[in-house]
C-alpha cells in the first residue's frame, strides 16, 4: 500500500485528496474530498488507462470513467474484439465517445447494441 497527496480535479474546489493505491495501481481509498468526484479524480489520474493491447479477441468487461460531462460517470463497457457490444452506467450520451478516445478507438468505430 502506498499513500498519495493529489490534488481533486473532479470540480473547481480542487480538495487536497489523501489517496491509497495497492500494489496493483488500483485506488482503494479516498479521503479529504467535499463531493461525490474525489474517487473519480482520483482514479484518472493514478490508475493505469486501458490500452488497445489489453483487448482480446474474446469477451472482456472493463470498467472506465468517462469524461464525456462533468459527471464522471464510472462505466462498465463490455468488448468484442475491438468492438463495443454493451455499456452499463453512462449517465448521458456522451459516452460513447469518451470510451471510445479512452480505449484508442476510431470515433466511427462500430457500437454493437
Amino acid at each position: 500500500m502506498e499513500i498519495k497527496n493529489i490534488d481533486c480535479r473532479g470540480c473547481n474546489n480542487h480538495c487536497p485528496l489523501t489517496v491509497t493505491v495497492d500494489e496493483n495501481k488500483k485506488v482503494t481509498d479516498v479521503e479529504g474530498n467535499c463531493c461525490h468526484r474525489g474517487i473519480v479524480s482520483a482514479k484518472r489520474q493514478l490508475e493505469p488507462r486501458v490500452s488497445l493491447t489489453m483487448l482480446h479477441t474474446n469477451d472482456s468487461i472493463r470498467t472506465l470513467n468517462c469524461t464525456g460531462c462533468s459527471n464522471h460517470c464510472q462505466v462498465k463497457v463490455t468488448l468484442k474484439g475491438k468492438k463495443i457490444t454493451k455499456i452499463d452506467g453512462a449517465g448521458c450520451r456522451r459516452a460513447v465517445i469518451s470510451i471510445r478516445r479512452q480505449l484508442g478507438l476510431p470515433a466511427d468505430s462500430p457500437f454493437q447494441a
